[in-house]
């Protein structure tokens, strides 16, 4: 994160030797070889020095906002069917899985399984706020949550909200 490395100097909580680390680092970017790109992140794009940010520096900056329903929709999509789970029009809003389970399962990949695209949809419009990684992690858990349900024979899944 860019802001930790190179906070603003001119903040007052900014300590003399965080104000010695950003002026050594912007020393060093000023010596880079012609053609030599670096790349920085930072969600508090403000918080970060002025003069890291100038021209000939950080002078590009790319903002990635965070998805749209329809995005995070295409995501969902995406993941469910990377995974190997075919979205279906049922209006059952549980997940089931095709095939039975092993006691030594070595990846999720090799469940069959069918999930309901309304609850996909409701799913990507409830999830304001949340990027693609939190729902690869929502995915993992459904995945995690359905090998459970099917390793201890419990066939009654509950709605995945």
């Amino acid at each position: 994160n860019m802001e930790l490395l190179l906070p603003s100097r001119s903040a007052s909580t900014t300590t003399f030797l965080q104000k010695r680390i950003t002026s050594c680092w912007l020393s060093l970017m000023d010596e880079l070889a012609a053609g030599v790109v670096v790349v920085g992140v930072t969600s508090h794009v403000n918080d970060v020095d002025a003069a890291a940010r100038r021209a000939g520096r950080m002078e590009r900056e790319v903002e990635i906002s965070v998805p749209t329903p329809a995005d995070r929709l295409s995501i969902l999509t995406h993941l469910f069917q990377q995974a190997g789970t075919r979205i279906g029009p049922t209006e059952s809003s549980t997940f089931t899985t095709a095939s039975t389970a092993e006691s030594d399962l070595e990846s999720i990949e090799s469940y069959a399984a069918e999930i309901a695209e309304p609850l996909v949809q409701q799913t990507a419009a409830a999830a304001h706020g949340t990027v693609g990684a939190d729902l690869l992690t929502l995915v993992k858990e459904i995945f995690y949550q359905n090998v459970v349900t099917s390793s201890t024979g419990n066939d009654d899944m509950a709605a995945v909200t």
